[in-house]
């Protein structure tokens, strides 16, 4: 089978790259709902998805639906509250809808007890900061590595 010309393979490479960027948007959600608290499910199922660099705007109220749980976790990941896909290679950000999503990402203090400190506690300390560290092998590296990888090796060269 004849190899592809460079002017052939630039398609595909974009085509790849913008499946990767989705589903490494995807795992990245489920990531944050398995690493992050989930006390009540209401921090976990609050994530959203957008298309580009912006900011992820206003709050999302509780709701029995996401006060399913199993041992403090869910028994599946909840799906994004809102997820834009993009056409190109704009990118995505991910965030979080609840109004206490600083707290619950240890960015600001809770007066008390700490969260990490009080019993039922479902994160560890830091757990953000651990996630998003910009190092290789952090576990938001790891989760875009793979996702990215696994799609382009869906096409042929």
């Amino acid at each position: 089978m004849p190899k592809k010309r460079l002017t052939e393979l630039i398609p595909d490479f974009k085509k790849a790259l913008s499946e990767g960027l989705e589903a490494a948007a995807d795992d990245v959600v489920e990531g944050l709902q398995e690493d992050g608290p989930h006390w009540t499910g209401q921090f976990a199922a609050s994530w959203g998805i957008a298309i580009g660099q912006t900011t992820i705007p206003g709050v999302t109220p509780l709701q029995q639906q996401w006060l399913r749980q199993k041992n403090g976790k869910p028994d599946k990941p909840y799906p994004p509250l809102f997820k834009r896909k993009a056409e190109g290679l704009e990118g995505y950000t991910i965030g979080n809808l609840t109004d206490y999503k600083l707290y619950a990402m240890d960015h600001l203090p809770i007066s008390g007890d700490k969260r990490w400190e009080k019993g039922g506690a479902t994160a560890k300390k830091d757990w953000f900061k651990l996630f998003a560290l910009k190092q290789e092998g952090s576990r938001l590296q790891v989760i875009v590595d793979n996702a990215l990888t696994n799609k382009f090796n869906t096409y042929k060269t």
